[in-house]
């Protein structure tokens, strides 16, 4: 017997989970993992007793696909990428100032798990959805990736380094959690 739920769901049975799971993916579907040993009608009840929790992450993945458009192909892609780089290139430029750090090149690129990474050879990379972002969030992730040249953790020494520019950055770190690439 099903409950009565205002969303679609998966029930999916997996020899190694030791606990019932619920899981919303960046797609909106929802999934939940049970042990062998829980019984359906069980897995239902803990679906239904999560429907306020569900629900909020349901929520919260349509208002981001309002704020940052996935634009996979073409033309538009290519255009919100390049009003990306032109942006981020000009907040890397005058964050570094303050930091005087080299670097080997920035990337723009569209992805789907990270805001911005660097690579051990001194490359910056930055998904263009920064664009869509308020610009104190840019200016985090590029200080933060700004800071993985001299620092490749994330350190006491790592989020010093952070403070000197973004001395709020918990804050942001906490405000951006709620963007998701899409």
């Amino acid at each position: 017997m099903s409950p009565h739920l205002p969303f679609s769901f998966t029930l999916k049975k997996h020899p190694r989970a030791k606990r019932l799971r619920i899981a919303v993916s960046r797609a909106g579907k929802v999934t939940v993992t049970m042990p062998r040993r829980v019984s359906e009608k069980t897995a239902l009840a803990f679906l239904a007793k999560s429907k306020p929790w569900v629900e909020q992450q349901l929520k919260r993945i349509e208002e981001q696909k309002s704020i940052l458009p996935k634009i996979p192909t073409g033309h538009r892609y290519e255009m919100y990428k390049a009003r990306a780089k032109r942006r981020i290139m000009e907040r890397v430029r005058v964050i570094n100032l303050q930091y005087r750090f080299t670097y080997h090149k920035v990337t723009i690129k569209n992805t789907s798990t990270r805001w911005g990474s660097c690579s051990t050879k001194g490359n910056l990379n930055f998904a263009y959805q920064l664009y869509f972002l308020p610009e104190h969030l840019i200016d985090y992730v590029v200080a933060h990736e700004l800071c993985h040249l001299k620092e490749m953790n994330h350190s006491t020494r790592f989020w010093k380094l952070v403070a000197e520019v973004v001395p709020d950055y918990k804050v942001r770190r906490a405000e951006i959690k709620k963007y998701h690439l899409l």
